[in-house]
Order: C-alpha cells, then structure tokens, then sequence
C-alpha cells in the first residue's frame, strides 16, 4: 500500500472528517479524507491506449474521486465494455459484484492489474445515470415510484448474498436505453459477516447517508439502504434532495436531526400515500423504517396498482 494512502486511511478511521467546520462543499460531496490524494493519483495516472494488452479503451465516460471509467473494446471477444481504472487495489469491488447475478445490477466480467493501474470490467451499458434524468427532465410520480422498485428489488437481491451497498445514490443508477435501472459501485459495499467482526469506517455519500452511517460506533444493516433509497426516491419527487445544506457541519447536522420538508410541499402532485412511503425510509430512526427492501418495493407496488384500478 503506498504510505501516503495508508496515512490517509488512518485518518478515516480516526472519522476527523466529522469535525470539519465550514469548508466548501456540494451537497453529493463524497465524505472520505482519501479523495483529494486519491483523486491526484487518478488524476496523473497515464491511461494507456490498450490496457493490459487487451481492452482498447475509446473515451472517458465518467471520473469520480479515485476512479475514472471508460468506454472500451474487448479486442479478445470483439466487443464494447465498460472499464473502471484506478490506482488502489479493486478486486474486493469485483469479488462482491461477480457474485450478484442480477438483471438489475451491473455485471462483472473480468478485473486485473496492467500498467500501475487496477482495472474492473463490466458490461457496457448504454443509457445515462439517473443523475442525469434529474437534471435533464422531471419524472411523475409514477416514473419515479416505478424506478425505485425496480432498484429496491435489485438491492434487496445483494441483500439476499449478504451484501449492503452503503452508497445508494443517482450517480450510482444507470438508465439503460429500455428505462429499466441498473444499480452500480459497490466499492464500499460490506458484507453481514464484516460488519459483525469489524469496527467500518463510515464513508459514502454524505447527502444520501443514513444518521447511523455518521455516528461513531453505530451499527449499519440493511435499513441503511432503504434510507438511501429514500433520498433517491424524494429526489426523484421533489427534484431536490432532502436535505441540501452547504457546509458539511450543517448537513450532517439536518441529516441526525431528519425532519426534512414534506414532499407534498414540494410538489402537490404527489400522492399523500406515496409521500409517507418515502417518508418512513428517511425515518432518523431504523426501526421506523422498512425493515427490508422488498418491504419498500412492495409498498409501492401496491400504490402503483390502486392509482391504476
């Protein structure tokens, strides 16, 4: 492990992050000490044209803190893929993938190490995030319902293998070009099994962080993730995110407290039932959450059906 990275790992597990005051954020800020070294190490990595000798990388589709992926050509099998490069080890993100055979969940298909660089192959799928359908258009209530379903029953299927995603969010939703969604980055996924006989650090997304993910010493389940899809879902109704404060100290603070502004206050059109399902994901409390996905995925089933009888 390079000592610079390993120095800055010891800082999140110290969780000094918590204490920062005032310093510029956006509310999607990804809330570890590593991004800044870990993005300049991206960030002066030399791409090669072929990588490992066999996967003819085209374009740069999207670059996140420490990642950066690319459009590429498969020269072995003769065909488009995606490809995820980075300077730290990514096998664990692979294993945990290519153990979640889903049609909702991006596929895996090879991972390796070429040229100082770490690399994850994936299926190619040709769409936008769902970050991008929200910036670019607003979804009804029902377009809106229907994606997180779908994405409820695809992260209750990694639940079913004992994964949790810890980083649900639009960034990490593709739209494929049916409208069916794909979930993506279990970078910081853990299993049940760590969680139990490991202290994690909370890392993340902090706009779509649960309260648990933000205190010392909580625990995190399964329900952390219906509150992630909680925000996607209020995200998706109100064309906002529930809590959007500008300095980490303040959003952290919005996001313990809960309480967010009724969605229905955001846009009428939104159904008083379809309001409280959203609602009781984003519940500070766990236990006043769904206890599972398929619980949140089924509650909306059952507003889409009787909104059509």
């Amino acid at each position: 492990m390079l000592p610079e990275l390993k120095i800055q790992i010891d800082r999140l597990k110290a969780m000094d992050w918590l204490d920062a005051a005032s310093e510029p954020s956006t509310s999607d800020l990804e809330v570890s000490p590593t991004d800044d070294l870990l993005e300049s190490l991206i960030g002066q990595a030399t791409i090669p044209a072929v990588l490992g000798g066999r996967y003819e990388m085209k374009s740069l589709m999207a670059e996140g803190g420490f990642s950066q992926v690319w459009r590429a050509l498969d020269r072995s099998l003769g065909r488009p893929v995606a490809v995820k490069v980075t300077t730290v080890n990514c096998y664990s993100e692979a294993r945990r993938v290519a153990q979640l055979k889903h049609h909702g969940i991006v596929t895996v298909h090879d991972v390796g190490n070429a040229d100082n660089l770490c690399y994850i192959v994936f299926d190619l799928v040709e769409g936008h995030t769902l970050e991008e359908q929200i910036r670019l258009e607003t979804l009804d209530w029902r377009q809106s319902a229907r994606i997180v379903r779908e994405v409820a029953q695809s992260v209750q299927f990694a639940h079913n293998k004992g994964f949790i995603h810890r980083d649900i969010k639009p960034a990490n939703i593709l739209i494929d070009e049916s409208g069916a969604p794909i979930l993506t980055d279990f970078g910081i996924a853990v299993t049940e099994c760590e969680l139990r006989h490991e202290a994690m650090t909370s890392v993340g997304t902090l706009a779509y962080m649960a309260p648990e993910q933000l205190q010392p010493g909580k625990s995190i389940d399964v329900r952390t993730d219906v509150y992630g899809l909680g925000v996607v879902f209020y995200e998706l109704l109100t064309g906002r995110r529930p809590f959007s404060q500008s300095t980490l100290s303040a959003l952290r603070a919005a996001i313990l407290a809960g309480a967010p502004p009724a969605p229905r206050s955001l846009n009428s059109a939104i159904p008083e039932p379809v309001e409280r399902i959203c609602l009781k994901c984003l519940s500070p409390k766990r236990e006043d959450r769904y206890p599972h996905a398929k619980d949140l995925a089924e509650a909306i089933a059952q507003q889409l059906a009787s909104s059509e009888s």
